[in-house]
């Protein structure tokens, strides 16, 4: 169980993810708010590097550390896709903004 964790994220929100967004998590069958702590990077899918980013726009994977508000029992992707994996919902709109896996990418 944890309040924080790293996750591979693509984002399809029209609007840019921030550092200190706030959103919430859908986990299995738990919904909980989540606020994005960091934003490590953003992927080239072209050479498959990771460069330095302070946003993710859409249709961009980017490397984040996510905050929630309640304890979720979590495991890497790489070791359990049910519990490692999550969509990020949008607050006012409850449009589903971004898809992720807990932990980091294996091309890293």
């Amino acid at each position: 169980m944890t309040k924080e964790f790293a996750a591979t994220i693509c984002w399809f929100g029209e609007n840019a993810l921030q550092v200190g967004q706030r959103l919430r998590l859908k986990h299995t069958t738990k919904v909980t708010p989540v606020r994005v702590s960091t934003l490590e990077g953003v992927l080239d899918i072209a050479t498959l590097k990771v460069g330095a980013t302070s946003s993710l726009v859409t249709n961009e994977i980017g490397l984040a550390t996510l905050q929630t508000a309640e304890p979720i029992v979590v495991d890497d992707y790489r070791d359990n896709r049910v519990t490692g994996s999550f969509v990020l919902i949008d607050e006012v709109t409850n449009a589903t903004v971004a898809a992720g896996m807990v932990g980091r990418a294996s091309f890293l």
